[in-house]
């Protein structure tokens, strides 16, 4: 167990975990998000029920590594897909320390891989107001100063971003 204090956490199955994390993202974000990052985190649950991980406060930095691997692996993923997976189970995580699921640093031992260079173009066409749209939003301040706690990806004419050390997530679609 990753936490010097077992006491100070509380009991709880990753999927009952997850439920709670869900109900939490649907109170801020859109139906979609909360559609994406169950579709994300539901990967996690998987590894963890195969794994035999029945409670949250068994997880360790190691299993949180061994869960990058098997996903990598499993899911075939290229890079920016790896960045966004590893990018919610960072958030995920985080939001578990705060419900005493995890050691609340345990979040910090997620390895997101940073992509940059030819792993971080998409080959898409968007329309002017779209890249527009993308231009202002990506030139806003971020919520956070530290890159270890801010995830972007852009999707589609999309630029979503997660923002791990303040808890809540900062979406900017069309419509």
């Amino acid at each position: 167990m990753s936490t010097d204090n077992p006491r100070d956490l509380e009991p709880i199955e990753p999927s009952t975990a997850q439920e709670l994390s869900l109900d939490h993202k649907a109170n801020q974000c859109s139906d979609v998000t909360v559609q994406s990052y169950e579709y994300r985190t539901n990967y996690f649950v998987e590894w963890c029920d195969a794994n035999g991980i029945d409670n949250m406060n068994d997880l360790s930095g190691r299993d949180v590594h061994q869960y990058r691997l098997w996903r990598k692996e499993e899911g075939e993923l290229n890079k920016i897909s790896m960045q966004t997976q590893m990018c919610t189970i960072r958030v995920f995580l985080e939001w578990c320390g705060t419900i005493e699921a995890v050691d609340p640093d345990l979040y910090n031992k997620v390895l997101v891989p940073q992509v940059n260079g030819e792993g971080a173009q998409l080959d898409v066409m968007l329309d002017a107001d779209h890249a527009d749209e993308m231009r202002y939003f990506s030139a806003c301040p971020s919520t956070t100063t530290r890159p270890e706690t801010m995830c972007c990806s852009r999707f589609y004419g999309r630029l979503a971003c997660e923002s791990a050390r303040h808890g809540r997530w900062i979406c900017a679609t069309s419509t």
